[in-house]
């Protein structure tokens, strides 16, 4: 009897810690594609940032280890619907994601117009893109809501969309003239402005039409096995109502490019 309450007792104390430390069945693959200073790809290869930070602070209290594929971002959503990855980050929640996979909320942000071009500056709605027309460049698989992709149709029917594969491509676009404009969170091309050392430069307005957004974790519920999947979710919503999501993206990002980001982590 003493044994079986000491072994309760233990495993209640480690689901209270966020999850026990009991490991995966193999090693789970991450979707790695550049987004701000979240995700940094080197050009060997290596991957860094703060939510390579934050999933190391998962894998040591579950035990499961990751292993990073250097993807596209629309490469990482067909691997996705096809059991091809376990975990994709920084992502926005959509209907058609939840049916592949299990969504876990780390911060919510705003989606806003930014650019080196002056008129920018004097953006104050969607409709306003239009009549001035900006052409805008978005990273290919980047979904921020309804709105924005409807926005993203009526841009492409206009001749006004450029669509790029990463965002040190769009960075080089914005700089040479080439778009005038993004649309986007500003985490996510936080990095490429920062390396080309363009950020004192960079105009932003926000966008009100576009709501905020939900952006988290994507668990696929086919690959994981469900207790890997319970742990998994388990452990990331306590360290992100603990606060280390956010510590880590304080850590990370220039305060420039943390506009807009929600102020109420779970």
């Amino acid at each position: 009897m003493r044994g079986l309450i000491a072994f309760l007792l233990a495993s209640t104390l480690a689901l209270a810690s966020g999850g026990a430390a009991a490991g995966c069945s193999r090693n789970l693959t991450v979707a790695a594609s550049p987004v701000g200073r979240g995700l940094m790809i080197s050009d060997n290869g290596q991957v860094s940032g703060s939510i390579r930070d934050f999933l190391d602070v998962i894998s040591s209290r579950t035990g499961c280890s990751f292993e990073y594929v250097s993807v596209p971002r629309a490469r990482a959503w067909a691997m996705l619907e096809t059991n091809g990855v376990d975990l994709i980050p920084a992502a926005t929640q959509s209907p058609a994601r939840d049916q592949h996979a299990r969504f876990i909320r780390t911060h919510t942000v705003n989606t806003m117009i930014a650019g080196f071009d002056q008129r920018v500056a004097r953006i104050n709605a969607l409709d306003d893109i239009l009549k001035a027309r900006l052409q805008i460049g978005v990273v290919r698989g980047y979904q921020f809501g309804a709105a924005y992709d409807e926005l993203i149709v009526k841009l492409e029917r206009a001749g006004l969309m450029h669509k790029v594969p990463d965002p040190e491509t769009l960075v080089r676009l914005l700089a040479s003239g080439r778009v005038n404009a993004t649309i986007v969170p500003l985490t996510a091309i936080c990095d490429a402005v920062e390396k080309a050392g363009m950020a004192p430069a960079l105009l932003t307005s926000e966008l009100p039409e576009l709501p905020k957004m939900e952006i988290g974790i994507y668990l696929s519920t086919r690959r994981l096995r469900v207790g890997e999947l319970e742990a998994l979710e388990q452990a990331i919503r306590a360290a992100v109502a603990k606060g280390d999501y956010a510590l880590h993206m304080r850590r990370s990002y220039p305060a420039w490019s943390l506009r807009g980001v929600g102020r109420h982590w779970e």
